[in-house]
C-alpha cells in the first residue's frame, strides 16, 4: 500500500474534537462575505475583540448555544465585542433566515470551506475569541459559556463584568 503524496506524519493527535488548538497564534486574515455579497477582511476589526461562532442550523448543539450567544451580544456589543457567526450550511439562505427568524442581529457569513480551514476547523458548534491585536485567546466548543466569558473578562477592565453569566438575585430581608 502507498501513500498519498500529500500524506503527512502527525507526531500526536488533538484532543480538541473541534481542531488543533490555535490559542495564542494570529488570526488568519480570511474575507467575510455578508449576503449581500459586501467582502470585509477579518483584519479590519483589529483594535476591537472579535467573537467568531462557526455553527449550522442542522448542528442541534449550534441552535442551542444560540440564545448564550444573544446574551453575551447584548451584554458586550456596546463594550466593543464584536460578533460575526459563520455557517456552515448547505445553502446561505438557509441560515439568515434562521437568524431572521430568532431575531439574531449580529453579521453572518456564509463558510465556502475557506475560512474553516483557515482557522482548522474539524466540528461545531467552534467559538473563536481573537483578542484586539488579531492573537486568539480562546478556541473551543460553543458549548463552554462560562470559559468563553472568563477569558473574555480577562482581556480588559470594560469586559470584567461579563465573567459570569449569573444574574444577581435581588436581596431579601427576612421578617420577625
Amino acid at each position: 500500500m502507498s501513500l498519498p503524496p500529500d500524506a503527512k506524519l502527525i507526531a500526536k493527535f488533538s484532543d480538541n474534537p473541534f481542531g488543533p488548538d490555535m490559542t495564542g497564534e494570529t488570526a488568519p486574515d480570511v474575507q467575510l462575505v455578508a449576503a449581500d455579497g459586501k467582502r470585509t477582511p477579518l483584519s479590519s476589526y483589529r483594535g476591537k475583540p472579535v467573537l467568531l461562532d462557526f455553527w449550522a442550523t442542522w448542528c442541534t448543539p449550534c441552535v442551542v448555544s444560540m440564545p448564550k450567544l444573544a446574551d453575551l451580544n447584548h451584554d458586550a456589543a456596546s463594550k466593543g465585542l464584536v460578533l460575526l457567526s459563520v455557517d456552515e450550511d448547505e445553502e446561505e439562505k438557509t441560515a439568515t433566515d434562521f437568524l431572521a427568524k430568532h431575531q439574531y442581529t449580529w453579521p453572518n457569513t456564509h463558510d465556502d470551506g475557506k475560512i474553516g480551514d483557515a482557522f482548522k476547523k474539524l466540528g461545531i458548534p467552534l467559538v473563536v475569541l481573537i483578542d484586539a491585536q488579531g492573537k486568539i485567546v480562546f478556541y473551543k466548543s460553543g458549548e463552554d459559556d462560562a470559559g468563553l466569558r472568563k477569558v473574555l473578562a480577562g482581556l480588559s477592565p470594560q469586559f470584567a463584568s461579563l465573567a459570569s453569566t449569573q444574574k444577581p438575585q435581588p436581596c431579601e430581608t427576612a421578617s420577625k
